[in-house]
């Protein structure tokens, strides 16, 4: 399992995400998020 949302949360608002991954909808992830969301991924899964 890969959470993502423990990648991009706020850790004050673990609810909300973190205000510089954050496009600015409050819901959806901008580049930085996503490049946060990607090293989250354990490479070593595909092995």
């Amino acid at each position: 399992m890969i959470d993502f949302d423990a990648a991009v949360q706020d850790p004050a608002h673990p609810s909300k995400l973190r205000a510089d991954f954050d496009v600015g909808d409050h819901l959806h992830p901008n580049a930085a998020g996503y490049e946060a969301m990607a090293a989250a991924v354990d490479l070593g899964l595909f092995k």
